[in-house]
């Protein structure tokens, strides 16, 4: 046990790890271009981990489930090029292409509540600060008070 939850706590609720994520609410990082990507890219999974659980918790309060797999299914099956080739596809591909289902469901459901929430709700569970531009030159400043690490003297 950590922190008086079980180990596998995780496994068995993925929600918690996706949580992480969404708790994050900026990042400090230089102002080039690939730590600008970097943000862009973190903010995108921020998001999407907020619709997967929201999703999550609207799929198990009352939606039909059975009606949105059908759908789901029925449109994989579609960009598989039809019933024919989707049977053509090995076992192992269509177990791939199945195994996406609940995120998709997610997803889906995790969006139309987040569209439904008033917009002060929507820009706090999106909120993202990120902090750059000189910032490579204040994570930097700190360099000249510990010699030691950097230099063997």
């Amino acid at each position: 046990m950590r922190l008086g939850l079980p180990i596998s706590l995780g496994k068995l609720h993925p929600e918690y790890s996706h949580s992480f994520f969404v708790k994050v609410t900026g990042m400090m990082t230089n102002h080039a271009a690939d730590q600008k990507n970097l943000r862009a890219l973190f903010l995108a999974l921020k998001q999407r981990m907020d619709r997967e659980i929201r999703g999550e918790r609207a799929r198990a309060a009352h939606r039909p489930l059975l009606d949105a797999i059908y759908d789901l299914t029925g449109q994989k099956i579609e960009a598989a090029g039809g019933m024919a080739a989707w049977d053509a596809l090995p076992a192992t591909e269509r177990d791939r292409i199945h195994s996406s289902l609940h995120a998709e469901l997610c997803q889906r459901y995790g969006q139309e509540v987040f569209d439904k929430l008033p917009q002060v709700e929507q820009e706090e569970a999106d909120f993202f600060l990120s902090g750059s531009c000189c910032m490579h030159k204040d994570l930097n400043a700190h360099r000249g008070e510990f010699p030691f690490l950097f230099f063997n003297t």
